[in-house]
Protein backbone atom coordinates (compact mmCIF):
# COMPACT_ATOMS: atom_id res chain seq x y z
CA UNK A 1 0.00 0.00 0.00
CA UNK A 2 1.28 3.54 -0.98
CA UNK A 3 2.62 5.89 1.81
CA UNK A 4 0.18 8.80 1.98
CA UNK A 5 1.58 11.96 3.94
CA UNK A 6 -1.71 14.16 2.92
CA UNK A 7 -5.48 13.87 2.23
CA UNK A 8 -4.68 16.27 -0.48
CA UNK A 9 -2.36 13.62 -1.91
CA UNK A 10 -4.95 10.50 -1.59
CA UNK A 11 -7.58 13.18 -3.53
CA UNK A 12 -5.20 13.48 -6.34
CA UNK A 13 -4.90 9.79 -7.05
CA UNK A 14 -8.64 9.22 -6.16
CA UNK A 15 -10.02 11.87 -8.38
CA UNK A 16 -11.09 14.18 -6.10
CA UNK A 17 -12.77 11.32 -3.91
CA UNK A 18 -12.21 13.05 -0.29
CA UNK A 19 -13.49 16.28 -1.53
CA UNK A 20 -16.50 15.08 -3.29
CA UNK A 21 -17.68 12.57 -0.41
CA UNK A 22 -16.65 15.41 2.33
CA UNK A 23 -18.80 17.54 0.79
CA UNK A 24 -21.66 15.48 0.00
CA UNK A 25 -21.59 14.78 3.52
CA UNK A 26 -21.78 18.83 4.55
CA UNK A 27 -24.41 19.21 2.15
CA UNK A 28 -26.85 16.95 3.27
CA UNK A 29 -26.28 17.58 7.42
CA UNK A 30 -26.86 21.31 5.82
CA UNK A 31 -30.30 19.98 4.63
CA UNK A 32 -31.14 18.47 7.81
CA UNK A 33 -30.47 21.41 9.32
CA UNK A 34 -33.13 22.99 7.19
CA UNK A 35 -35.61 20.66 7.33
CA UNK A 36 -35.35 21.02 11.24
CA UNK A 37 -35.78 24.76 11.20
CA UNK A 38 -39.00 23.84 8.74
CA UNK A 39 -39.97 21.23 11.47
CA UNK A 40 -39.71 22.95 13.94
CA UNK A 41 -41.55 26.35 12.69
CA UNK A 42 -44.45 24.14 11.29
CA UNK A 43 -45.57 22.09 14.24
CA UNK A 44 -44.96 25.26 17.54
CA UNK A 45 -48.30 26.46 16.83
CA UNK A 46 -50.11 23.29 16.66
CA UNK A 47 -51.45 20.79 18.85
CA UNK A 48 -49.22 18.50 18.26
CA UNK A 49 -46.46 20.80 20.04
CA UNK A 50 -46.90 19.22 23.70
CA UNK A 51 -45.04 16.93 25.95
CA UNK A 52 -42.54 14.42 24.06
CA UNK A 53 -42.72 15.84 20.58
CA UNK A 54 -41.86 19.18 22.19
CA UNK A 55 -39.04 18.04 23.88
CA UNK A 56 -37.69 15.84 21.03
CA UNK A 57 -38.12 18.88 18.58
CA UNK A 58 -36.61 21.23 21.16
CA UNK A 59 -33.38 18.81 21.38
CA UNK A 60 -33.32 18.48 17.70
CA UNK A 61 -33.50 22.07 16.72
CA UNK A 62 -30.73 22.60 19.55
CA UNK A 63 -28.88 19.98 18.46
CA UNK A 64 -28.49 21.30 14.98
CA UNK A 65 -28.37 24.55 15.79
CA UNK A 66 -25.08 23.77 17.20
CA UNK A 67 -23.70 22.03 14.46
CA UNK A 68 -24.54 24.55 12.30
CA UNK A 69 -22.94 27.78 14.08
CA UNK A 70 -19.43 25.31 14.88
CA UNK A 71 -19.27 23.83 11.24
CA UNK A 72 -17.20 26.15 9.80
CA UNK A 73 -14.47 25.82 12.64
CA UNK A 74 -14.66 21.67 12.68
CA UNK A 75 -14.23 20.86 9.15
CA UNK A 76 -11.99 23.22 8.31
CA UNK A 77 -13.87 24.63 5.16
CA UNK A 78 -13.65 28.15 3.77
CA UNK A 79 -17.06 29.20 4.81
CA UNK A 80 -17.75 31.30 1.84
CA UNK A 81 -16.82 28.41 -0.12
CA UNK A 82 -18.74 26.01 1.42
CA UNK A 83 -22.04 28.40 0.91
CA UNK A 84 -21.59 28.48 -2.36
CA UNK A 85 -20.70 24.75 -3.49
CA UNK A 86 -24.00 23.90 -0.79
CA UNK A 87 -26.17 26.34 -2.75
CA UNK A 88 -24.96 25.04 -6.27
CA UNK A 89 -25.64 21.59 -5.09
CA UNK A 90 -29.53 22.28 -3.45
CA UNK A 91 -30.02 24.02 -7.05
CA UNK A 92 -29.64 20.39 -8.50
CA UNK A 93 -30.63 18.18 -6.06
CA UNK A 94 -33.33 19.80 -3.53
CA UNK A 95 -36.21 19.35 -6.36
CA UNK A 96 -35.52 15.59 -6.04
CA UNK A 97 -35.05 15.89 -2.23
CA UNK A 98 -39.08 17.77 -2.17
CA UNK A 99 -40.31 14.63 -4.62
CA UNK A 100 -38.97 12.31 -1.68
CA UNK A 101 -41.32 14.57 0.80
CA UNK A 102 -44.49 14.35 -2.05
CA UNK A 103 -43.44 10.51 -1.95
CA UNK A 104 -43.75 10.34 1.45
CA UNK A 105 -47.03 12.84 2.08
CA UNK A 106 -48.75 10.84 -0.70
CA UNK A 107 -48.23 7.34 1.18
CA UNK A 108 -49.23 8.76 4.61
CA UNK A 109 -52.82 10.07 2.19
CA UNK A 110 -53.48 6.96 1.35
CA UNK A 111 -53.05 5.72 4.91
CA UNK A 112 -54.74 7.41 6.35
CA UNK A 113 -53.28 10.65 7.92
CA UNK A 114 -54.11 14.15 6.45
CA UNK A 115 -53.39 17.72 6.52
CA UNK A 116 -51.00 19.34 9.14
CA UNK A 117 -50.29 16.03 10.34
CA UNK A 118 -49.45 14.78 6.95
CA UNK A 119 -46.82 17.65 6.57
CA UNK A 120 -44.86 17.03 9.82
CA UNK A 121 -44.50 13.65 9.53
CA UNK A 122 -43.74 13.98 5.84
CA UNK A 123 -40.80 16.18 7.01
CA UNK A 124 -39.76 14.70 9.78
CA UNK A 125 -39.29 11.54 7.16
CA UNK A 126 -37.58 13.46 5.17
CA UNK A 127 -35.00 14.41 8.07
CA UNK A 128 -34.53 10.51 9.54
CA UNK A 129 -33.82 9.94 4.74
CA UNK A 130 -31.12 12.81 4.92
CA UNK A 131 -29.43 11.74 8.04
CA UNK A 132 -29.50 8.05 7.05
CA UNK A 133 -27.79 9.22 3.41
CA UNK A 134 -25.15 11.07 5.01
CA UNK A 135 -24.48 8.03 7.79
CA UNK A 136 -24.39 5.97 4.14
CA UNK A 137 -21.81 8.46 2.96
CA UNK A 138 -19.59 8.58 6.06
CA UNK A 139 -19.31 4.82 5.53
CA UNK A 140 -18.70 4.78 2.59
CA UNK A 141 -15.92 7.41 3.18
CA UNK A 142 -14.15 4.97 5.57
CA UNK A 143 -14.94 1.78 2.94
CA UNK A 144 -13.01 3.51 -0.41
CA UNK A 145 -10.13 5.62 1.92
CA UNK A 146 -9.44 2.65 3.38
CA UNK A 147 -8.15 0.72 0.27
CA UNK A 148 -5.41 3.49 0.13
CA UNK A 149 -4.21 4.74 3.40
CA UNK A 150 -4.52 2.51 6.52
CA UNK A 151 -7.11 4.42 8.97
CA UNK A 152 -7.37 3.95 12.70
CA UNK A 153 -10.95 5.48 12.48
CA UNK A 154 -13.16 6.84 10.33
CA UNK A 155 -12.13 11.23 10.03
CA UNK A 156 -16.13 11.76 9.08
CA UNK A 157 -17.24 10.55 12.38
CA UNK A 158 -17.36 13.95 13.63
CA UNK A 159 -20.53 14.81 11.06
CA UNK A 160 -22.30 12.07 12.38
CA UNK A 161 -25.96 13.22 12.34
CA UNK A 162 -26.82 9.87 14.39
CA UNK A 163 -28.39 11.78 17.22
CA UNK A 164 -30.93 14.03 14.73
CA UNK A 165 -32.07 10.89 13.28
CA UNK A 166 -32.51 9.41 16.78
CA UNK A 167 -34.60 12.27 17.54
CA UNK A 168 -36.45 12.18 14.46
CA UNK A 169 -37.33 9.08 14.67
CA UNK A 170 -38.84 9.35 18.23
CA UNK A 171 -40.82 12.68 16.66
CA UNK A 172 -42.26 10.32 14.05
CA UNK A 173 -43.29 7.45 16.02
CA UNK A 174 -44.82 10.33 18.50
CA UNK A 175 -46.69 11.56 15.75
CA UNK A 176 -47.76 9.12 13.87
CA UNK A 177 -51.52 7.34 14.96
CA UNK A 178 -51.10 4.35 17.01
CA UNK A 179 -53.27 2.55 14.70
CA UNK A 180 -51.86 3.23 11.54
CA UNK A 181 -49.28 0.54 10.48
CA UNK A 182 -46.87 1.85 7.51
CA UNK A 183 -43.44 0.57 6.37
CA UNK A 184 -42.43 3.38 4.00
CA UNK A 185 -39.36 1.93 2.91
CA UNK A 186 -41.41 -0.87 1.25
CA UNK A 187 -43.20 1.75 -0.77
CA UNK A 188 -41.52 1.66 -4.54
CA UNK A 189 -42.53 5.42 -5.14
CA UNK A 190 -40.25 6.64 -2.05
CA UNK A 191 -37.47 3.87 -2.76
CA UNK A 192 -37.65 5.28 -6.89
CA UNK A 193 -37.04 9.06 -5.25
CA UNK A 194 -34.66 7.95 -2.71
CA UNK A 195 -32.67 6.43 -5.49
CA UNK A 196 -33.22 9.91 -7.87
CA UNK A 197 -31.28 11.41 -4.73
CA UNK A 198 -28.42 8.77 -4.65
CA UNK A 199 -27.97 9.37 -8.14
CA UNK A 200 -28.13 13.10 -8.11
CA UNK A 201 -25.24 12.94 -5.25
CA UNK A 202 -22.88 10.99 -7.30
CA UNK A 203 -23.34 12.80 -10.23
CA UNK A 204 -20.01 14.49 -11.20
CA UNK A 205 -21.51 17.03 -13.10
CA UNK A 206 -23.07 18.28 -9.60
CA UNK A 207 -19.91 18.60 -8.03
CA UNK A 208 -17.78 20.23 -11.58
CA UNK A 209 -20.74 22.91 -11.44
CA UNK A 210 -20.42 23.75 -7.80
CA UNK A 211 -17.07 23.95 -7.63
CA UNK A 212 -16.12 25.73 -11.16
CA UNK A 213 -19.07 28.36 -9.45
CA UNK A 214 -16.92 28.58 -6.60
CA UNK A 215 -13.59 29.35 -8.38
CA UNK A 216 -15.70 32.06 -10.40
CA UNK A 217 -16.60 33.80 -7.30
Amino acid sequence: MKQYNSWNEIDQDTGGLVTSLTYIVLFLNDQVYNSTIELRDNIKDTSFYKHEVKKHVNDLYRFMRSYNTNIGVTAKVNQEALAIITQSMEDDIKPHIDRYGFAISQSLHNAGIHGGLNNLISISSTIDMLCQASKITIRDFYTAISKYAPLACNPLLYLSMDKAMFLTRRITDSLTPKDVHIDLNEIPTISTAFQAIANKLLSPEVFEKAFSECEIQ
